[in-house]
Formats: structure tokens, sequence, C-alpha cells
């Protein structure tokens, strides 16, 4: 799991102390590990191995936690082309307690230089035990919203995918923005994400934003509500043709002997009115209701005026 650093330095965070490899154990470091078991036969199955050995001991010691990263992702339907390494997310205040957990279990587990994770050896995989996503700290909230799900036929707690994806868009910056990385599993979670939340939370900030866009035109999810939708497409016209019409019979002139309807690709507005008066009004509404569309108005005003002469039979 990576996540990305920014131009401010993050001082340790309260509840995780530097952690080191136990006594006896100086030599293991990054790039030594503890004695190994027979390995998968191929790098997938040796994820999914070590997450499934490493998720068995944080259940049995009731440690709250889920999976994370690109083996949640596969627990979700995604693909099972495995090339990274394991990542689980912990909070803050348990770090002390799974690393010593980790440990009495044969791991090794040591700190990384980033102040936001801890590193694990598991069968020669590397094994991320996350506590900050994107700078904010995970949560029991978040580790509540986890959904128990089979991985490679061990159950455990795994982030949804609506969080899983919040961590990739919220880790977006100046300095990491892949949406290479990211696409794909936008394109194979797309049913089971919340897009109107993700937008709530992240589509105020520029890469998001940009993000969101490039699904909208990949046409993996709809532009956002029916402002975005194009003003001449034959739903929207055809909406707001109607409220034009309710908002005429709404005014206190009552207009409902004028019409419009949408055809060819424009709206015509046609009707006769009692005076140029109301004619204004109604030429008025359809400027404020219909604009954006091409308009053709036919609205007449009647001849009221009492007759001149006497009519002759």
């Amino acid at each position: 799991m990576r996540q990305p650093a920014d131009d401010h330095t993050h001082g340790r965070r309260a509840g995780v102390s530097e952690l080191r490899p136990a006594v006896g154990e100086a030599a293991a470091a990054p790039g030594h590990e503890a004695p190994r078991e027979a390995l998968p036969v191929d790098r997938t199955q040796a994820i999914l191995q070590a997450a499934k050995r490493v998720g068995a001991v944080l259940k049995k010691a009731e440690h709250p936690f889920a999976l994370a990263g690109s083996v949640a992702v596969y627990a979700h339907g995604g693909t099972r082309n495995l090339q990274h390494d394991v990542d689980f997310c912990i909070r803050p205040e348990d770090a002390d307690a799974v690393a010593a957990t980790l440990r009495e279990a044969g791991l090794v587990v040591y700190t990384p230089p980033e102040d936001w994770l801890l590193k694990a050896d598991c069968l020669g995989q590397q094994v991320d035990l996350i506590f900050e996503l994107a700078h904010e700290p995970v949560t029991t909230r978040l580790l509540a919203q986890a959904q128990e799900l089979s991985v490679d036929s061990v159950l455990m707690p795994v982030l949804s995918p609506t969080d899983l994806l919040r961590g990739l868009l919220a880790a977006f910056s100046e300095h990491h923005c892949d949406f290479g990385a990211v696409l794909p599993i936008a394109r194979t979670l797309r049913e089971k994400i919340d897009w109107p939340a993700l937008r709530r939370d992240c589509g105020e900030d520029p890469m998001p934003a940009a993000f969101f866009f490039v699904l909208e035109r990949l046409e993996i999810i709809p532009p956002a509500g029916p402002a975005a939708e194009a003003p001449g497409t034959p739903e929207n016209a055809e909406y707001r043709v109607a409220h034009f019409q309710e908002r005429l019979a709404a005014e206190e002139l009552g207009e409902l002997g004028v019409r419009a309807e949408f055809r060819a690709g424009a709206v015509a507005v046609t009707g006769t009115v009692p005076s140029a008066q109301c004619r204004e009004t109604v030429l008025r509404l359809a400027r404020e209701e219909l604009a954006g569309l091409t308009v053709h108005t036919d609205v007449v005003v009647a001849e009221t005026a009492r007759p001149d002469r006497a009519e002759e039979l």
C-alpha cells in the first residue's frame, strides 16, 4: 500500500511506539525474514496465503482490523492477478499489540521510515499494517463498515468498496496522481460503490474531481445530478417543457390555452392570449424555463376591443 508523502513532515502518532525487532531478532530487518514455510507456486497465491495467515492470526487474537489494498479488491470480485503486497488497516492505538501478536506467531515486524504503518514479512511477502489512510487515522467506525468476506476460503473483514476507493482518491496529489492504477478498480467495483457519497466527500478537490470526469467520459459512471444532463436531450427537454406548462398554469393569468411541444429538436410554443401583457409573461417564462433550447413562439393576442361600428346583417 502506497501513501504519497506531502510537503509537510508528520511527527510520530500518539499511541504508536518505535517498534524494532524483538530481542534475538537483531539480524532480522527488511530483506531478512524468519524461517519460511513452503512457498506457493505463483506470486498471486503467495500473496493470498500471506493475507490468509495474517488475517487468521489477527482474528484469533480478536484485534479490530480490515483487509485493504489489491487483495480487498479481489475479495470484492476484482482480478486475481495480484503482484503487490498485502495491506491491513488497524487502529493507531492497536499498533503495539498487533505487532506483538504477529511476533508471537513467528513473523518479523519492523518499523519503516514512514510513520503511518508497520511492516511484516509472511511467506516471503511484504505485509503492510496501516493505521493512517491519506493522513487520516484509521477509526473504529471505518473498521465497523468493513464487510465479512471470503478471501480464498478464509472469512475476514474487508474494507467496503466505497471506503477502498475513498482512500485511493484522497491520496491523489500533485506528486502522485496515477489514474491508471485506480481506473480498473473503479470499473470493476462500480456497481458496489456509493458514488454520491464519494462525490460529496472528495469531489471538491481537483484531482478526484478530474478522476470523476474521466469516469463520466468513459461512461463508467453517470454524470452528477440532472443539471449535468445535456440540455437538448429529448428526456431533459420534455421534462422542462412539462415544467414550463406547470408554471403557466400556476401564474395568475392561468394561460392554459398556450401549448408547448418538443418536436424535431426544438420547442414550439403556440396559442392565443387576451393581451400583450399576457404574451410578454408567456415569453418571459419561456426564456426562464427553456433556456438553452431552441424555441419557436407563435403566441398571438386576441382582439378584444369593442367594435367601433354597428355590425351589418
